[in-house]
């Protein structure tokens, strides 16, 4: 049934075993060994004294049939020694467990140093990913800025550009009409020359017929008046001749004049079409070497943003190595803090199961003595109860030998049984009766251990 107690075979074998350790018997020195083991405080000339009553044979070892009588003579001794044994096998084992314990927070323990060393290590890169992150955010910043105020310049040196380049078309198409001014201006010299020429011409003309009609007025008297008045005519003709002459020669000179400034306004415009010509230049190159400028920015910022993306990465994976040995830690804290509780539970239940065994072994201690001095005293009145039958023996043969008249041959029919005889009737013991024994028998185990 479960829970009842072992058979007391059982007990009596596991208690040989435990005092034998696999050897064929027990010696003196096992039964001093196993008593100091089970904390029972037995004289070591009583211990020696019961291993000499317990071996029959007298070879020194108490082999199992010897140790089997002995345990029914001492029932509560063996009770006591097979619990002790049980109990200090427990002990054992829970003190292995106490230490297996301990050690397994320990090595927790130095787990949880480089644990801790590994998240302040961490912690650390972490930091220092957030500063690199922030160094290059910074950077990254001020390259964006300056890419942004290159491209304010580059826009700014376009527009300069597509201003300078209007300048330079007004320029040109000044010069045109410039060109086309002179060239105009050019007609109308070249058309002035030609009415001068022909004016010229004209007032020859003129000139050599007013010759021939003097010539012809003194030649020919008649015609003089005709002669005069086509003389006055052609001298009319000749002062207008000379007179468009003279507005021809203003007109030429005019021309010439506004030749003159057109040739200077050609040459103004031709300076100011060749500095707009290299301000263009100029702002070309310096828009080159910003469009340099900026493709060198926007590379760096490309690198920058490469390396803020890459230190990205390094930081979430930083801070997730964190996370995960925060983690590790803090299982391995939970772990140390269960391990710490079960070592304090397994403490107490230690503490509590030596206290409720030093208070058992207070109690066992007294009724060990008790039966081992019983045994002494059912010894003693044996020993006497062998001597009393001896002497009453010896007083029957004596009496037989000798009777008495009073008794005459009644054959002892009625002879009355010896007080000494019923008296050692009564205190006679056997293996079978020691859960009844009389007054005088050790008594049974008065306790029963935990089941």
């Amino acid at each position: 049934m479960a829970g009842a107690p072992p058979p007391f075979s059982l007990k009596v074998g596991h208690v040989f075993d435990a005092f034998t350790d696999g050897k064929r018997g027990v010696t003196v020195d096992d039964i001093c060994a196993g008593f100091q083991k089970a904390a029972l405080e037995i004289p070591s000339a009583d211990l020696a004294e019961l291993h000499s009553k317990s071996d029959a044979n007298g070879d020194g070892l108490i082999t199992f049939p010897e140790w089997l009588r002995m345990a029914e003579q001492y029932p509560t001794l063996m009770d006591c020694l097979y619990y002790r044994s049980v109990d200090g096998a427990a002990e054992q084992e829970r003190e292995k467990e106490l230490g297996d314990v301990h050690d397994r927070i320990e090595q927790l323990r130095r787990q949880q140093q480089p644990m801790h060393d590994n998240v302040l290590a961490a912690e650390a890169a972490t930091q220092d990913a957030e500063e690199s992150l922030q160094e290059l955010k910074r950077k990254l910043s001020q390259f964006q800025n300056r890419e942004h105020d290159i491209r304010e310049e580059i826009d700014a040196a376009r527009n300069a550009t597509e201003q300078s380049r209007g300048g330079v078309r007004e320029a040109l198409e000044d010069l045109n009409s410039t060109k086309d001014a002179e060239r105009q201006a050019h007609a109308t010299v070249q058309e002035a020359i030609n009415q001068v020429e022909k004016c010229s011409r004209r007032a020859t003309i003129q000139s050599n017929k007013v010759a021939q009609a003097e010539e012809s007025v003194k030649e020919l008297e008649k015609q003089l008046l005709e002669a005069r008045r086509r003389a006055d005519d052609e001298s009319q003709t000749l002062d207008h001749c000379n007179h468009e002459l003279q507005e021809a020669d203003g007109r030429q000179q005019e021309s010439k004049m506004l030749h003159q400034e057109a040739l200077r306004r050609l040459h103004a415009m031709n300076e100011r079409i060749a500095e707009a010509e290299s301000g263009v230049k100029r702002k070309q190159a310096h828009e080159k070497e910003l469009a340099q400028q900026l493709s060198e920015y926007a590379a760096a910022t490309n690198r920058h943003a490469a390396e803020l993306a890459d230190a990205e990465r390094r930081l979430a994976a930083s801070c997730a190595a964190e996370r995960q040995q925060k983690i590790d830690g803090n299982a391995l804290v939970d772990r140390i803090e269960r391990e710490e509780a079960r070592l304090m539970r397994l403490a107490d239940e230690h503490r509590e199961i030596i206290a409720r065994r030093e208070l058992t072994n207070a109690e066992e201690q007294p009724l060990v003595e008790k039966e081992l001095n019983l045994r002494k005293q059912r010894e003693m009145l044996e020993h006497n109860e062998a001597q009393l039958n001896h002497e009453v023996s010896a007083f029957a043969g004596r009496t037989q030998r000798s009777p008495s008249p009073a008794r005459g041959g009644g054959g002892g029919a009625g002879k009355r049984p010896s007080p000494l005889r019923s008296f050692s009737a009564r205190t006679s013991f056997s293996p079978q009766d020691r859960h009844s024994p009389p007054i005088l028998s050790p008594p049974k185990p008065q306790y029963e251990r935990r089941k």
